[in-house]
């Protein structure tokens, strides 16, 4: 790699607006929107309202849990290949 610059935190972070600042906005919105109307129309398709909602909230958090895994286990198949060279 010719590239000098050192690696950190601050050197590799990224933020995508849409993703990081209005998609937890919307899916919050959505959650509260369901409960809402959960609590003023009780019934078997609010319940599965909230729980979808609830679930796209959960699947939010998890898209970049799953992808920083990845990426950790990546790094690692690197450094592996780097030390037995």
């Amino acid at each position: 790699m010719s590239d000098a610059r050192p690696q950190s935190y601050t050197t590799h972070r990224r933020y995508v607006p849409l993703y990081h600042f209005v998609l937890p906005l919307l899916l919050l919105l959505n959650l509260g929107y369901a409960v809402s109307r959960l609590i003023k129309e009780f019934g078997f398709a609010s319940i599965v309202f909230v729980l979808t909602a609830l679930a796209l909230v959960i699947i939010f958090f998890y898209l970049r849990a799953f992808a920083t895994g990845v990426q950790d286990r990546l790094i690692r198949v690197e450094e592996r290949l780097r030390f037995e060279r």
